[in-house]
Protein backbone atom coordinates (compact mmCIF):
# COMPACT_ATOMS: atom_id res chain seq x y z
CA UNK A 1 0.00 0.00 0.00
CA UNK A 2 1.40 3.11 -1.19
CA UNK A 3 2.10 5.97 1.63
CA UNK A 4 -0.83 8.90 1.55
CA UNK A 5 0.81 12.62 0.12
CA UNK A 6 -1.23 15.66 0.44
CA UNK A 7 -1.37 17.68 -2.67
CA UNK A 8 -0.29 21.83 -2.60
CA UNK A 9 -0.75 24.11 -6.11
CA UNK A 10 1.90 26.28 -6.30
CA UNK A 11 0.27 29.90 -5.45
CA UNK A 12 3.05 32.38 -5.93
CA UNK A 13 5.91 33.25 -8.04
CA UNK A 14 9.73 32.84 -8.10
CA UNK A 15 12.11 34.00 -5.46
CA UNK A 16 12.19 32.12 -1.99
CA UNK A 17 9.31 31.51 0.99
CA UNK A 18 6.74 28.80 0.46
CA UNK A 19 5.29 29.78 -3.21
CA UNK A 20 8.91 30.46 -4.71
CA UNK A 21 11.43 27.09 -3.02
CA UNK A 22 8.90 24.61 -1.93
CA UNK A 23 11.48 22.04 -2.61
CA UNK A 24 13.28 23.06 0.58
CA UNK A 25 11.21 25.10 2.92
CA UNK A 26 8.45 23.76 5.23
CA UNK A 27 5.12 26.04 5.22
CA UNK A 28 4.54 28.08 8.39
CA UNK A 29 0.87 28.27 8.31
CA UNK A 30 -1.38 25.08 7.93
CA UNK A 31 -1.86 22.95 4.75
CA UNK A 32 -5.41 22.86 3.44
CA UNK A 33 -5.54 19.34 1.81
CA UNK A 34 -7.35 19.20 -1.10
CA UNK A 35 -6.35 16.26 -2.50
CA UNK A 36 -5.53 12.71 -1.12
CA UNK A 37 -2.83 10.98 -4.01
CA UNK A 38 -2.11 7.35 -3.89
CA UNK A 39 1.23 7.84 -5.89
CA UNK A 40 4.04 5.92 -4.84
CA UNK A 41 7.26 7.42 -3.16
CA UNK A 42 8.98 9.79 -5.61
CA UNK A 43 12.79 8.29 -6.22
CA UNK A 44 14.69 11.48 -6.52
CA UNK A 45 13.20 14.71 -3.73
CA UNK A 46 12.97 16.77 -6.87
CA UNK A 47 9.08 17.28 -7.67
CA UNK A 48 7.50 15.12 -10.77
CA UNK A 49 4.68 16.97 -11.93
CA UNK A 50 5.34 21.00 -12.21
CA UNK A 51 3.22 23.16 -10.25
CA UNK A 52 2.75 20.20 -7.34
CA UNK A 53 4.15 20.40 -4.09
CA UNK A 54 4.84 16.65 -2.73
CA UNK A 55 4.84 16.14 1.27
CA UNK A 56 5.75 13.37 3.52
CA UNK A 57 4.49 14.59 7.02
CA UNK A 58 6.63 11.64 8.33
CA UNK A 59 10.26 13.03 7.07
CA UNK A 60 9.32 16.34 7.66
CA UNK A 61 10.31 18.33 11.06
CA UNK A 62 6.36 19.47 11.14
CA UNK A 63 4.79 20.42 14.47
CA UNK A 64 1.72 17.99 16.02
CA UNK A 65 -1.16 20.62 14.17
CA UNK A 66 0.77 20.72 10.88
CA UNK A 67 1.04 16.39 10.59
CA UNK A 68 -2.45 15.76 11.96
CA UNK A 69 -3.70 18.37 9.32
CA UNK A 70 -1.31 17.06 6.30
CA UNK A 71 -2.17 13.69 7.61
CA UNK A 72 -6.29 14.42 7.78
CA UNK A 73 -8.19 11.40 6.16
CA UNK A 74 -10.39 12.09 3.62
CA UNK A 75 -13.88 9.94 4.99
CA UNK A 76 -15.18 6.89 2.52
CA UNK A 77 -18.45 8.13 0.92
CA UNK A 78 -22.03 7.07 2.26
CA UNK A 79 -21.83 4.28 -0.82
CA UNK A 80 -18.73 2.84 0.40
CA UNK A 81 -19.11 2.48 4.02
CA UNK A 82 -22.72 0.65 2.75
CA UNK A 83 -21.24 -2.57 1.22
CA UNK A 84 -18.24 -2.80 3.43
CA UNK A 85 -17.81 -7.00 4.69
CA UNK A 86 -15.80 -7.88 7.54
CA UNK A 87 -15.03 -11.50 8.14
CA UNK A 88 -17.45 -11.73 11.48
CA UNK A 89 -20.44 -10.48 9.35
CA UNK A 90 -19.63 -12.84 6.36
CA UNK A 91 -19.97 -15.56 9.08
CA UNK A 92 -23.46 -15.25 10.38
CA UNK A 93 -25.98 -17.85 9.63
CA UNK A 94 -28.11 -17.22 6.55
CA UNK A 95 -31.56 -17.35 8.30
CA UNK A 96 -32.42 -16.16 12.30
CA UNK A 97 -34.96 -17.24 14.28
CA UNK A 98 -37.85 -14.80 15.13
CA UNK A 99 -36.35 -11.86 13.29
CA UNK A 100 -38.82 -11.85 10.31
CA UNK A 101 -36.89 -14.31 8.21
CA UNK A 102 -37.93 -18.14 6.86
CA UNK A 103 -36.51 -20.42 8.72
CA UNK A 104 -33.60 -22.92 7.08
CA UNK A 105 -35.24 -26.91 6.77
CA UNK A 106 -32.74 -29.49 6.06
CA UNK A 107 -33.55 -33.56 6.42
CA UNK A 108 -31.59 -36.35 5.29
CA UNK A 109 -33.58 -39.59 4.33
CA UNK A 110 -32.07 -42.91 4.50
CA UNK A 111 -33.36 -46.03 2.32
CA UNK A 112 -32.16 -48.57 5.52
CA UNK A 113 -32.55 -48.78 8.47
CA UNK A 114 -30.17 -46.92 11.17
CA UNK A 115 -28.86 -44.82 8.47
CA UNK A 116 -28.05 -47.41 5.98
CA UNK A 117 -28.42 -47.92 2.12
CA UNK A 118 -28.76 -44.78 -0.41
CA UNK A 119 -29.44 -41.15 1.12
CA UNK A 120 -30.38 -37.85 -0.18
CA UNK A 121 -30.90 -34.57 1.49
CA UNK A 122 -33.76 -32.52 1.15
CA UNK A 123 -34.67 -28.49 2.14
CA UNK A 124 -38.40 -28.55 0.57
CA UNK A 125 -41.27 -30.70 0.36
CA UNK A 126 -40.82 -34.03 -1.42
CA UNK A 127 -44.70 -35.47 -2.57
CA UNK A 128 -43.63 -38.50 -3.83
CA UNK A 129 -39.97 -40.73 -2.66
CA UNK A 130 -40.56 -42.94 -5.33
CA UNK A 131 -39.45 -39.92 -7.90
CA UNK A 132 -35.96 -39.69 -6.06
CA UNK A 133 -35.44 -43.38 -6.71
CA UNK A 134 -36.15 -44.28 -3.11
CA UNK A 135 -38.58 -47.73 -2.54
CA UNK A 136 -39.11 -46.74 1.26
CA UNK A 137 -38.03 -44.92 3.46
CA UNK A 138 -36.62 -46.58 6.89
CA UNK A 139 -34.71 -43.99 8.86
CA UNK A 140 -34.31 -40.23 8.98
CA UNK A 141 -31.59 -37.58 10.53
CA UNK A 142 -33.47 -33.97 10.82
CA UNK A 143 -30.80 -31.65 11.31
CA UNK A 144 -32.59 -28.07 10.88
CA UNK A 145 -36.43 -27.35 10.85
CA UNK A 146 -39.77 -29.31 12.03
CA UNK A 147 -41.18 -31.95 9.31
CA UNK A 148 -43.78 -33.68 8.89
CA UNK A 149 -44.22 -37.54 7.01
CA UNK A 150 -46.71 -39.51 5.78
CA UNK A 151 -47.49 -42.90 5.08
CA UNK A 152 -48.63 -42.65 1.64
CA UNK A 153 -47.72 -40.24 -1.40
CA UNK A 154 -48.96 -37.00 -2.03
CA UNK A 155 -49.21 -36.16 1.99
CA UNK A 156 -51.93 -38.86 2.44
CA UNK A 157 -52.24 -41.29 5.39
CA UNK A 158 -50.28 -41.47 8.96
CA UNK A 159 -48.79 -38.06 9.78
CA UNK A 160 -45.38 -38.57 11.61
CA UNK A 161 -43.64 -35.55 13.45
CA UNK A 162 -40.55 -35.14 12.62
CA UNK A 163 -38.79 -32.46 14.68
CA UNK A 164 -34.52 -31.68 15.15
CA UNK A 165 -32.75 -35.14 15.67
CA UNK A 166 -32.33 -38.75 14.70
CA UNK A 167 -34.61 -41.51 13.95
CA UNK A 168 -32.98 -44.84 13.09
CA UNK A 169 -36.43 -46.53 12.84
CA UNK A 170 -39.82 -46.49 12.25
CA UNK A 171 -40.99 -46.61 15.81
CA UNK A 172 -38.71 -43.87 16.86
CA UNK A 173 -41.28 -41.62 15.03
CA UNK A 174 -44.02 -43.41 14.58
CA UNK A 175 -45.81 -42.90 18.10
CA UNK A 176 -48.42 -45.62 17.21
CA UNK A 177 -47.35 -49.22 18.61
CA UNK A 178 -51.19 -50.64 17.78
CA UNK A 179 -50.56 -49.54 14.10
CA UNK A 180 -47.97 -50.55 12.84
CA UNK A 181 -46.30 -48.82 9.85
CA UNK A 182 -42.91 -48.64 8.04
CA UNK A 183 -43.58 -46.58 5.34
CA UNK A 184 -42.70 -43.03 4.64
CA UNK A 185 -43.45 -41.80 1.48
CA UNK A 186 -43.91 -38.02 1.54
CA UNK A 187 -43.09 -35.29 3.80
CA UNK A 188 -43.09 -31.38 4.33
CA UNK A 189 -41.60 -28.54 6.02
CA UNK A 190 -43.60 -26.84 8.79
CA UNK A 191 -43.26 -23.32 7.81
CA UNK A 192 -45.26 -21.90 10.53
CA UNK A 193 -43.88 -23.92 13.84
CA UNK A 194 -42.91 -21.79 16.75
CA UNK A 195 -42.07 -23.25 19.87
CA UNK A 196 -42.50 -19.84 22.02
CA UNK A 197 -45.57 -18.11 20.64
CA UNK A 198 -48.12 -21.18 19.75
CA UNK A 199 -51.32 -20.94 20.85
CA UNK A 200 -55.01 -22.78 20.22
CA UNK A 201 -58.39 -22.98 21.44
CA UNK A 202 -60.10 -26.59 21.87
CA UNK A 203 -64.14 -26.58 21.37
CA UNK A 204 -66.02 -29.45 22.90
CA UNK A 205 -68.30 -29.59 19.91
CA UNK A 206 -67.87 -29.29 16.26
CA UNK A 207 -67.94 -25.63 14.65
CA UNK A 208 -66.11 -24.34 17.73
CA UNK A 209 -69.18 -24.69 19.69
CA UNK A 210 -69.80 -26.10 23.49
CA UNK A 211 -67.42 -25.47 26.12
CA UNK A 212 -63.85 -23.75 25.23
CA UNK A 213 -60.06 -24.33 26.63
CA UNK A 214 -56.58 -22.16 25.08
CA UNK A 215 -53.70 -24.12 24.58
CA UNK A 216 -50.66 -22.44 24.74
CA UNK A 217 -48.63 -25.10 26.82
CA UNK A 218 -47.82 -29.35 26.78
CA UNK A 219 -49.91 -31.18 28.05
CA UNK A 220 -49.18 -34.70 28.01
CA UNK A 221 -53.07 -35.09 29.43
CA UNK A 222 -56.12 -33.39 28.92
CA UNK A 223 -58.13 -35.04 31.80
CA UNK A 224 -55.04 -33.79 34.21
CA UNK A 225 -55.59 -30.25 32.84
CA UNK A 226 -59.45 -30.46 33.32
CA UNK A 227 -60.56 -31.57 29.80
CA UNK A 228 -63.69 -33.58 31.10
CA UNK A 229 -63.74 -35.67 28.02
CA UNK A 230 -61.45 -37.77 26.13
CA UNK A 231 -63.05 -36.07 22.17
CA UNK A 232 -62.14 -32.68 21.08
CA UNK A 233 -64.93 -31.85 18.61
CA UNK A 234 -63.25 -28.77 16.85
CA UNK A 235 -60.18 -26.95 17.03
CA UNK A 236 -58.95 -23.13 16.37
CA UNK A 237 -54.95 -22.78 15.84
CA UNK A 238 -54.79 -18.76 16.19
CA UNK A 239 -50.65 -18.67 15.60
CA UNK A 240 -47.57 -21.60 15.60
CA UNK A 241 -48.32 -25.30 15.50
CA UNK A 242 -49.07 -28.32 17.37
CA UNK A 243 -49.27 -32.19 17.46
CA UNK A 244 -52.31 -33.83 19.08
CA UNK A 245 -52.37 -37.43 19.79
CA UNK A 246 -54.95 -39.93 20.15
CA UNK A 247 -53.57 -41.47 23.56
CA UNK A 248 -52.45 -39.26 26.78
CA UNK A 249 -48.46 -39.55 26.85
CA UNK A 250 -47.94 -38.46 23.24
CA UNK A 251 -49.25 -41.79 22.36
CA UNK A 252 -51.38 -43.14 19.02
CA UNK A 253 -52.38 -41.31 16.20
CA UNK A 254 -50.64 -38.19 15.48
CA UNK A 255 -52.65 -35.12 13.96
CA UNK A 256 -50.47 -31.77 13.04
CA UNK A 257 -52.75 -28.57 13.38
CA UNK A 258 -50.95 -25.59 12.17
CA UNK A 259 -52.00 -21.93 11.63
CA UNK A 260 -51.46 -22.16 7.87
CA UNK A 261 -53.58 -24.86 7.15
CA UNK A 262 -57.16 -24.05 6.93
CA UNK A 263 -56.84 -20.34 8.00
CA UNK A 264 -56.12 -22.21 11.91
CA UNK A 265 -59.96 -23.49 11.55
CA UNK A 266 -60.45 -27.36 12.42
CA UNK A 267 -64.97 -27.34 12.32
CA UNK A 268 -63.99 -31.63 13.22
CA UNK A 269 -62.38 -34.01 12.99
CA UNK A 270 -62.90 -35.13 9.25
CA UNK A 271 -60.67 -32.12 8.70
CA UNK A 272 -57.97 -33.01 10.85
CA UNK A 273 -56.17 -35.35 8.19
CA UNK A 274 -57.34 -38.49 5.82
CA UNK A 275 -56.38 -40.85 8.31
CA UNK A 276 -58.72 -39.54 11.16
CA UNK A 277 -61.31 -42.03 12.10
CA UNK A 278 -62.12 -40.63 15.38
CA UNK A 279 -62.33 -37.18 17.60
CA UNK A 280 -60.38 -38.80 19.98
CA UNK A 281 -57.56 -36.85 21.88
CA UNK A 282 -55.88 -36.79 25.23
CA UNK A 283 -52.71 -35.30 24.24
CA UNK A 284 -51.05 -31.90 22.92
CA UNK A 285 -48.11 -30.64 22.31
CA UNK A 286 -46.27 -27.42 20.63
CA UNK A 287 -44.18 -28.36 17.80
CA UNK A 288 -40.32 -27.00 18.21
CA UNK A 289 -38.79 -25.39 15.29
Amino acid sequence: MYDHWTEESKTGGGGGGWGGDARRSVPPFPVRVTAVSARPLPRSRGLRVPGTVYIKPKRQVLSKLHARQALRRVPLPSSARMYRFTRSSMMQPMFHYGMGMAPFFKMVVFEQEHFQGKCQEFTSECCNIHDCGFDNIRSVRVECGAWVGYEHHDFEGQQFILERGEYPHWDAYCGNLSYHIERLMSFRPIYCASHQSSRMMIFERENFLGRSVEICDDYPSLMAMGWCNTEVGSMHVQCGAFVCYEFSGYRGRQYIMECERHSGDYQCWRNWGSHSQTPKIQSIRRIQQ
